[in-house]
């Protein structure tokens, strides 16, 4: 079963593996919405909880406090999620996103999908492919279409489900 948590929900890795969704979302597109529904249709059956940035109810960006606790619940969930999905939507500035894929870039659970033609389509894969040149093991892949992203990040999380099964 797929379970979301939006902030202020807070995940506990208890009972399910979490993939979080990272990626635009001041002037963007809900493509959170569009990830969630795929994720629904597609895994609806797997143990996954979807760590949502994106609120239902939106914030001012002038609250300061309302800011910092949604900066404090995106840090503590990219770090908790088994699987880091970026999605860089068609035109949308992505900039917070720009700064976290940098931090989490150098890890093996970030998956990246660009719409083409985003502004920053070249930037992301020259960085990308100088990452992978000096990286030994697992490559990362820029993906092109939001379901792509998505089923790479799954296919990510179900191997590590398997490998911990196999260990328990």
């Amino acid at each position: 079963m797929i379970k979301v948590y939006e902030p202020l929900e807070y995940y506990t890795r208890k009972e399910q593996s979490g993939l979080f969704l990272a990626g635009g979302i001041d002037r963007a597109p809900d493509w959170q919405k569009n990830a969630i529904s795929y994720l629904k249709e597609k895994y609806n059956k797997m143990n996954l909880a979807v760590l949502n940035p994106r609120r239902s109810t939106p914030f001012s960006t002038e609250d300061y406090n309302a800011r910092t606790e949604q900066v404090e619940w995106e840090f503590m969930h990219l770090r908790y999620a088994d699987a880091i999905l970026f999605w860089f939507p068609e035109n949308a500035p992505c900039t917070t996103s720009l700064f976290e894929l940098g931090f989490w870039l150098n890890t093996s659970k970030v998956f990246i999908g660009i719409n083409p033609g985003h502004y920053k389509e070249r930037s992301v894969k020259t960085q990308v492919d100088l990452l992978n040149k000096s990286r030994i093991g697992i490559k990362v892949v820029v993906h092109s279409t939001l379901e792509d992203t998505v089923d790479s990040a799954v296919s990510f999380i179900k191997d590590k489900q398997r490998c911990k099964h196999q260990q328990d």
